[in-house]
């Protein structure tokens, strides 16, 4: 008998009070702490869901915004393009302005100061 009561395998006493304290541990958590645990779980599910929808939010916005903002970078580009081609054609028309009426002066100013059949000294 005595090999027996050495045994760890023979269950005894101790083995029915830990097993009962287990399951009273096990109640308490069941109990007290799972509900509270629960409730924190669900509540930053919740917040995630929220910040999440608000990021979709905040997306679709910076989408629409970004839409108006190439547009209207797009719209200033061809206002831009319109103002210098209207500058470019100014500034032709002002020179050829000046160049007929430098040519015309020149014309006139040779002409009272030589006669036609005269050479102009600095003409070879």
């Amino acid at each position: 008998m005595l090999i027996a009561s050495s045994n760890f395998l023979v269950p005894n006493a101790t083995i029915i009070v830990e097993i009962i304290a287990f399951l009273i541990v096990l109640l308490v958590i069941g109990k007290y702490v799972l509900p509270v645990v629960n409730g924190q779980l669900e509540q930053r599910q919740q917040e995630i869901k929220k910040a999440l929808e608000t990021a979709d939010l905040a997306k679709v916005e910076a989408e629409k915004t970004r839409s108006e903002r190439d547009q209207i970078l797009s719209e200033a580009r061809h206002q831009a393009r319109e103002i210098l081609a209207k500058a470019t054609r100014q500034a032709e028309q002002v020179r050829d302005e000046a160049q007929t009426r430098g040519s015309n002066g020149w014309s006139r100013a040779r002409g009272r100061r030589y006669p036609s059949n005269a050479s102009v000294p600095w003409t070879s």
